[in-house]
């Protein structure tokens, strides 16, 4: 089956959800077929929406506030940046206790709650018509007013902030600066603010707000139910050591203990919902001793990982794929999806089936796939299908994108000098498959260039854990046609659930296909 449709006429997704839910269509252009949407909008008691790095959590969650909003429920997104502007305006860059932290986080997230519902004020107080006992009507009212002006005191005049006699130092200022990460012009806007003045400005203390703020927010939201989406949370700092982890432990337990005791009724609208990856959830799990069970109730696991069966319509990363294609594209609308995939993809690519091969080139997330099929379309706009000679042609560009997500991911766990040398050693070793005694002797060799990558067994942990490599192990492949047996190999991945999740350090390891053009050429 042959499409006059080109490349430049369909849409395939972007690599980053929130640009992706700003598209016109986003809405139709959606993903439901893998029923995460339902398990979201319909579990009152699930609020941490987790999987690897590329997932699909962000589109995810700025679709479940798109219908959240339509339904009339106060929703929106917050990042990291908002959180640590909070910290900047009522602390400064002080380093806090864990019980000061603790307490900070809930401020944070009920000062969040209240710029919601005050960023929506005509409805909510439309909204608070329908209590039809008059003496707390007018209860409700009066904290929304003061909900209001206690808001509008701390975050929305600076001449309100109370003047201390103390010198901004020039350290401080720098330590200020670096804190802030993506929001540095605010950063350097407050330092030039202080420095033209030389006073530090502070308020009063946030603590005394705390009570109040959650009994006001605990009456608004039982008539006003609100949906709060924190994102990027993994990224507030750029490490993950253990103040970061103390952090993140206890954001998500004040988060459930909000979700539970102050936004108490509709719990499937009046909820804040946290999007982390898994990795980092594993980290934080190993770290602490009372979060399993936190965990164990309250996730919604992202993965596309699934058993490469059936027709390749029929897999759900390629159904969400096909699903794009189609509904982008009013001419295609009549066709079945089955259809469509044998339109727009050829039947094998590198003598492997289509699906097998996208797999084996990827990590199994939508990311991946959206990022080699639109460095394709980009290339290639005049051509009417996904040739097989566009995926070779177009494998080196998709292999170095492949590996800087990687590398981005690793980051947060590794400093970063140790993740550059592990990338060298690939380019040392120049091989696809290789053992543990192959990396020693590149580690004797080139000690003086690799002085952050010391063990062998270090560099092997790391890059199978997070799917760089996989084990090549012999086994009996039994013919399906006569029964009988040879020798053949399975490749074991860190990443997958159907894989070992610690490596055979006597094994021999194999390099992954779609970081091969990018590590040796």
């Amino acid at each position: 089956m042959i499409s006059d449709v080109k490349l430049s006429e369909i849409f395939i997704g972007k690599a980053d959800g929130s640009d992706e839910s700003q598209i016109d269509d986003f809405s139709n252009l959606f993903y439901r077929g893998n029923n995460k949407y339902d398990e979201l909008a319909n579990s009152s008691n699930k609020f941490i929406l987790t999987g690897r790095k590329g997932t699909g959590k962000t589109i995810l969650a700025k679709y479940h506030e798109m219908i959240q909003n339509n339904k009339g429920i106060f929703s929106k997104t917050v990042t990291k940046d908002d959180i640590i502007l909070k910290k900047l305006v009522e602390m400064g860059s002080a380093k806090l206790t864990r019980e000061e932290q603790r307490n900070f986080i809930k401020y944070a997230i009920l000062t969040e709650i209240g710029e919601l519902i005050i960023q929506n004020e005509a409805k909510c107080k439309k909204n608070l018509c329908s209590c039809k006992d008059k003496k707390l009507r007018k209860e409700l009212k009066h904290h929304l007013r003061e909900l209001k002006n206690v808001l509008n005191f701390r975050y929305r005049s600076f001449d309100n902030f109370v003047q201390s006699s103390l010198e901004q130092s020039a350290a401080t200022e720098e330590e200020l600066e670096g804190s802030l990460s993506s929001t540095l012009s605010l950063a350097r806007s407050l330092r030039r603010a202080s420095q033209s003045k030389k006073m530090l400005y502070t308020k009063s203390n946030y603590l005394t707000l705390i009570n109040s703020l959650t009994d006001k927010i605990a009456l608004l939201t039982t008539y006003n139910p609100i949906t709060l989406i924190f994102d990027d949370l993994d990224e507030y700092d750029s490490s993950l050591n253990e103040d970061n982890i103390n952090f993140l432990v206890d954001f998500l337990n004040i988060t459930k203990k909000i979700n539970q005791n102050v936004l108490k009724k509709d719990k499937k609208n009046n909820r804040i919902i946290v999007l982390i990856r898994q990795d980092i959830l594993s980290t934080l799990n190993s770290n602490s001793h009372n979060i399993s069970k936190l965990l164990q109730d309250s996730t919604i696991y992202l993965n596309w990982l699934i058993k490469m069966e059936g027709k390749p319509s029929d897999n759900p990363l390629i159904d969400l794929v096909i699903t794009k294609i189609q509904r982008s594209n009013q001419r295609l609308w009549e066709y079945k999806k089955e259809e469509i995939f044998k339109m727009f993809f050829p039947d094998k690519i590198m003598k492997k089936p289509t699906l097998t091969y996208l797999y084996e080139n990827s990590f199994g997330r939508p990311r991946d796939i959206v990022n080699y099929l639109e460095i394709i379309r980009q290339e290639f706009p005049d051509k009417t299908s996904f040739e097989a000679s566009c995926f070779t042609a177009m494998e080196m560009r998709y292999s170095t994108r492949f590996l800087e997500e990687l590398q981005n991911e690793l980051y947060i766990h590794y400093p970063r000098e140790f993740i550059n040398e592990c990338i060298k050693v690939f380019d040392l070793l120049h091989r696809v498959t290789f053992q543990k005694e192959h990396v020693e002797q590149v580690l004797t060799e080139y000690g003086n260039q690799l002085t952050h990558l010391k063990d062998a067994s270090e560099f092997i942990g790391c890059m199978y854990k997070f799917g760089a490599i996989g084990m090549r192990i012999k086994v009996d492949i039994v013919s399906k046609k006569n029964k009988s047996k040879q020798t053949g190999y399975k490749c074991y991945w860190g990443y997958r659930e159907d894989g070992r999740v610690n490596p055979d350090y006597n094994a021999e390891f194999i390099i992954h296909y779609g970081l091969k053009k990018s590590l040796i050429g």
